[in-house]
């Protein structure tokens, strides 16, 4: 389950406001900086409470703006704290509904995915094993970090964020983001970016089986740019599709085949299954 866009902080407390201002509350909630989760079983029941024993990965992936002409820090403008708290009473009998408790938070310092001359990706991430059974939410702060305390309040704006959820556990059963999703988010930094080339899995029909959408800082834009049969025999998943588009890719260099010409001349369709029609393979020219 995916939640993307833009960096907001409506009152200025340094908390990710998962919707801006003038976006209505949906029902039922009273904050903007809380993320209920849920648990969605395989039959698609739904329920507000996670079961005790659930295994979570949390994880927010951001890329800053820099100026190309001041050499990239290792620390980014805007820190990002994870916080998983856990709501007392939900029906407000016994205490107010909006006393919560924290139950874990991100530690250390952000990775650091990727560099260029004009921006830097970095991921901050949260794993962490539900206590008891309840209903639980995702805070996040932002803290400007001390070295670039002014450039991160100025530019904070320009920050688009990616946060994901998953179960770590074997299980059927999804967590997902209850109060603000994103349906179209598209895949994570930096497979979302205009230079790279993205490969999702999809079935025998060629449905994909990978978030697709543009995702933030992309325009008219779909991801991921091809999908490839995943489920065949001997293994299946994003390890038998990097292989398959590796070797491919290995055998388009080898005849000159540059990237930027695979799709248009093979006529895939945009997100649409890698399959490479024998006609076009049959007048490229032989290897020496």
């Amino acid at each position: 389950s995916v939640w993307a866009g833009a960096a907001h902080d409506n009152d200025g407390d340094h908390v990710l406001d998962f919707a801006p201002a003038d976006e209505p509350l949906p029902a039922g909630t009273w904050s903007r900086e809380l993320n209920f989760l849920a648990n969605l079983k395989a039959d698609g029941t739904l329920t507000a409470d996670l079961p005790a024993g659930t295994k979570l990965r949390l994880a927010i992936q951001w890329r800053e703006p820099h100026d190309p002409v001041i050499p990239l820090s290792e620390e980014p403008l805007v820190g990002f704290t994870l916080q998983l708290l856990r709501q007392y009473d939900p029906t407000g009998n016994t205490t107010a509904t909006d006393e919560l408790t924290e139950v874990a938070s991100s530690e250390g310092a952000p990775i650091r995915l990727m560099k260029t001359p004009a921006a830097g990706v970095y991921e901050q991430t949260l794993d962490v094993t539900v206590p008891s059974a309840g209903r639980y939410a995702l805070r996040v702060v932002m803290t400007p970090t001390l070295a670039n305390r002014f450039a991160s309040e100025t530019r904070l704006g320009e920050i688009t964020p990616k946060i994901t959820v998953k179960p770590m556990n074997e299980t059927t059963d999804r967590v997902i983001f209850h109060t603000f999703m994103s349906s179209h988010a598209g895949v994570g930094v930096p497979g979302d970016a205009n230079g790279s080339f993205t490969v999702g899995r999809c079935d025998a029909a060629g449905h994909s089986l990978s978030m697709l959408g543009a995702g933030p800082g992309l325009q008219l834009r779909g991801k991921p740019d091809v999908l490839i049969f995943g489920d065949g025999v001997g293994g299946s998943g994003s390890g038998v599709s990097a292989g398959t588009i590796a070797g491919m890719a290995a055998s388009f260099a080898e005849l000159n085949v540059r990237p930027a010409q695979l799709i248009g001349t093979s006529a895939i369709l945009p997100n649409g299954m890698l399959v490479l029609p024998v006609n076009w393979i049959a007048t490229m020219p032989a290897k020496p």
